[in-house]
């Protein structure tokens, strides 16, 4: 399962994120009341290599630790993983301070599949809530039943990103933050 997921959420990001349309939208987010979490990229082991990767981590104050979202191998769209970690971890924590990420659902931008954040069900993806994108080929309803599992605490190893395609789920991101365990107990440096 962790290689299909390897395959399906690998490569994702930077293309899609270098490449962002402007586009204005309808209105601007209200500013989330500070809660403290803090989306970063550090590292965690992966047993594959027996060695530290990158890894998008969430500090969570009430938790008194970080959880870990995605994992970064897949090198696909030409950046190094510790740039595709830092740059989507920026997003995350851009669409969380915005009020724009209370949900998770993928999508396509310029003909290519994306994972975004939404304030809504129903909001779609666009080059503004963009997270990452995925691989061409990649199967994102597989992503999303993932992505679902860790969200529901079913599965505990954070995604492998690895690659897309197309689905109308939309996963909430308080049940994902409630549900995943603690990681490290290391705060993010600020």
């Amino acid at each position: 399962m962790q290689s299909i997921i390897s395959k399906t959420f690998s490569g994702l990001l930077v293309a899609g994120l270098l490449a962002m349309p402007a586009q204005a939208q309808d209105a601007p987010a209200e500013e989330r009341p500070s809660d403290g979490l803090q989306f970063f990229c550090g590292k965690t082991f992966d047993s594959a290599s027996g060695g530290q990767i990158p890894t998008t981590l969430v500090w969570q104050p009430e938790k008194e630790g970080n959880v870990a979202l995605i994992r970064w191998k897949s090198e696909y769209f030409g950046k190094d993983t510790q740039k595709r970690c830092q740059l989507v971890s920026a997003k995350f924590q851009k669409l969380w301070n915005s009020g724009q990420l209370n949900f998770i659902t993928t999508g396509t931008v310029r003909k290519q599949p994306i994972v975004c954040g939404v304030a809504s069900e129903g909001d779609t993806c666009s080059g503004q809530n963009q997270l990452f994108q995925l691989k061409p080929f990649a199967d994102s309803s597989s992503l999303i039943a993932q992505l679902e599992g860790v969200f529901q605490g079913k599965v505990s190893s954070p995604v492998y990103e690895s690659g897309g395609g197309s689905a109308s789920k939309y996963l909430n991101m308080q049940s994902l933050l409630r549900n995943r365990a603690v990681v490290s107990r290391q705060a993010p440096n600020k």
